[in-house]
């Protein structure tokens, strides 16, 4: 990993795009044989909700963060198969790390979560490159929903050249 990136003083602007970078990532998620989810949640009531429900649903790895630069720390060295991304995140706004993740990564899949749901939230997360939005507080229907979508389809379609 890139000294800058290790650095605990980092700013989302300084983590650039790099062939290597992406390419760690990559493999770090076709060599895995699960799923791991990483939340990026700035409440903690909401965060650990969500951890809680993974794991008693799925036997997923889970990782959490509570803030943009470690949620780029975590997503760099854990490869995450999906991301749950709040969108008002303490430090920086949900939809900048949107943006710096897709850069470094062109097939995350990322939803982002919201207790703003309007319109034009939901529509700049897509038009970001999230593959969806769920509006807060969320259900253990509506996790599981994109999940499935990620574990039936989206896995399949990126990773068929393994």
């Amino acid at each position: 990993m890139d000294k800058n990136i290790a650095s605990n003083q980092i700013k989302l602007e300084e983590v650039k795009y790099s062939p290597a970078l992406a390419q760690g990532i990559k493999q770090k998620k076709k060599e895995r044989t699960g799923v791991c989810i990483l939340i990026a949640e700035s409440q903690i009531l909401s965060r650990q909700l969500m951890l809680e429900a993974l794991r008693l649903r799925w036997n997923y790895e889970t990782i959490a963060t509570k803030n943009a630069i470690q949620t780029i720390k975590s997503y760099i060295n854990n490869a995450p198969d999906i991301l749950f991304l709040d969108a008002e995140l303490s430090d920086y706004n949900g939809y900048d790390v949107l943006t710096k993740i897709k850069e470094i990564d062109v097939n995350a899949f990322v939803i982002m979560t919201s207790t703003v749901t309007l319109n034009n939230n939901v529509q700049l997360a897509l038009k970001n490159g999230a593959q969806g939005f769920i509006a807060k507080p969320f259900t253990k229907s509506k996790i599981e929903e994109y999940i499935n979508i990620y574990v039936d389809k989206y896995k399949k379609m990126t990773f068929n050249d393994k």
